[in-house]
């Protein structure tokens, strides 16, 4: 079974066709996107001259069936937390 989680790096790697990455991607089973990666791109969009284009794009990888938006739990805070105090 191929299960991705994305990072910010292979979402805009995967959109700009890194031909690695579109294989591995167009043939996972289920592709996690954390709603913080999601924050992040949506970030990135602000004041470029394709958001329209990009925001397009973002949402037919989000439409997919093997995607779903990862959402921030209450572990998920305490790892992050845990990670703050190690840096």
């Amino acid at each position: 079974m191929s299960r991705y989680c994305l990072d910010t790096v292979a979402y805009s790697r995967f959109t700009r066709g890194e031909p690695r990455i579109v294989a591995l991607l167009d043939a996972a089973e289920w592709i996690g996107l954390p709603v913080t990666v999601l924050g992040q791109i949506h970030a990135g969009f602000e004041g470029g001259q394709h958001k329209l284009k990009n925001l397009g794009r973002l949402n037919e990888v989000l439409s997919a069936p093997v995607v779903e938006v990862l959402p921030v739990d209450r572990r998920t805070a305490e790892v992050f937390g845990a990670i703050i105090l190690e840096g």
